[in-house]
């Protein structure tokens, strides 16, 4: 099954939580990242998350990463819509339709909530009342999560192009073609937009003029959400690489062979990147060796990109479980069980991680203990990142878009 089954409908079920469980977009100094599958962690202060508390169910599978902000918890799904849910008690506040599925991440900026959607188009909605403010067309499915910039709008489509548009007017500023499906997450980091796509290429490109500064070849799809600190960018590949380059000049610095696909974005804390893998590991890579100081085996693949919070690491599996990794250790702290795989990658807040199921519910678990605090089913499963905002969870689906109080 592919994404053209995805396209004509005739996808029952796809695991796309590596191109787009991208979690709310992520303050990093001066700059917003946005994850394609789940929070783009680097360094500094992070929300405290961890155990189960809740759940949302869609009623079809939801599989993205949520975002969460200010007690709001955002996310996409397969029911075509996105949904905003109270991140302490599960309560839909509101859902926004959209054409189609749902299985972009979203990113909250200015109290606006940006989202891609299989029906072509990137929206801007308001985080507040779930009313449209614009739309821009594409010309094919958006698997790609927004990243919001000093007031830009970066997202890749699968008519091959990655597009800058005007945050506020939706009007576009300009586009980079590519090879092929601009499917990955792109970073903003230092005046740079870094992205990947199935034409096997890493692109470095200048946000003001989109003009190419570099691109890194590897051998398989770059799906994978880059992670950039102390000058050097971190991501995954098809070809079960995870690379580090040289942010301003591509070059390689080091490569990590793992035993599958490398589709979950890394994040990096205190020196230390943490990937998951086709392999059913996750690991933790020394950041300046790629030298490996442990690695955590689940039970299936691990498309969930890992969250990084007080000392733990947070990550899905297709095993259905959601795990709480020490991070300094790699033992298990504990681990939550729900209906179906998990390649959403979590969310944390107000003492709560927030993650998706193939089982169509969404999660709030207690992350101290594992515990589940509520769930919220909806009409389907979701593909997207759910992200929080001012008390409320915003999550998409491939039945439209809900808000939960």
């Amino acid at each position: 099954m592919n994404k053209e089954d995805l396209k004509n409908g005739k996808a029952r079920r796809l695991s796309f939580g590596k191109k787009i469980a991208t979690v709310a977009a992520a303050t990093i100094g001066s700059f917003l990242i946005g994850s394609a599958v789940g929070f783009l962690l680097i360094t500094g202060h992070y929300d405290h998350w961890g155990t189960a508390v809740s759940r949302f169910s869609t009623g079809y599978w939801v599989s993205p990463s949520a975002a969460v902000e200010d007690g709001v918890v955002y996310v996409g799904s397969v029911d075509d819509h996105l949904y905003a849910v109270d991140a302490l008690t599960g309560q839909e506040k509101w859902r926004f339709r959209t054409g189609s599925w749902v299985l972009s991440s979203p990113s909250v900026v200015d109290n606006i909530v940006y989202v891609g959607s299989v029906d072509n188009n990137l929206y801007a909605v308001d985080a507040q009342t779930g009313e449209m403010k614009w739309r821009f067309n594409t010309r094919d499915a958006i698997f790609s999560s927004p990243t919001v910039a000093d007031g830009v709008v970066y997202i890749g489509s699968d008519d091959d192009q990655l597009y800058a548009v005007d945050a506020y007017t939706g009007q576009e500023k300009w586009r980079f073609k590519t090879g092929d499906d601009a499917d990955a997450s792109p970073a903003v980091v230092d005046g740079v937009v870094y992205f990947g796509g199935d034409d096997h290429h890493l692109y470095a490109a200048d946000i003001v003029t989109g003009k190419e500064k570099w691109r890194f070849k590897t051998n398989g799809n770059v799906n994978s959400l880059p992670a950039a600190a102390d000058g050097v960018v971190y991501f995954g590949s098809c070809d079960d690489t995870f690379y580090a380059v040289d942010a301003k000049t591509g070059e390689e610095k080091w490569r990590f062979k793992t035993g599958g696909d490398v589709d979950s974005s890394p994040t990096v804390a205190d020196g230390v990147v943490y990937i998951g893998s086709w392999d059913k590991n996750l690991y933790a890579l020394d950041a300046r060796t790629g030298g490996v100081k442990w690695q955590f085996k689940t039970g299936g693949i691990v498309d969930s990109s890992p969250t990084v919070v007080g000392g733990t690491v947070y990550v899905g599996s297709n095993d259905d479980y959601l795990y709480a990794v020490d991070a300094r250790t790699g033992e298990e702290k504990w681990r939550f069980k729900t209906g179906n795989d998990v390649d959403s990658s979590p969310a944390v807040g107000n003492g709560m991680v927030y993650v998706w199921s193939w089982d169509n519910n969404f999660y709030a678990v207690d992350e101290m203990t594992g515990q589940e605090k509520w769930r919220l089913k909806t009409g389907s499963t979701a593909e997207s990142a759910p992200i929080m905002a001012d008390g409320v969870v915003y999550a998409g689906s491939n039945d439209n878009t809900h808000v939960v109080r």
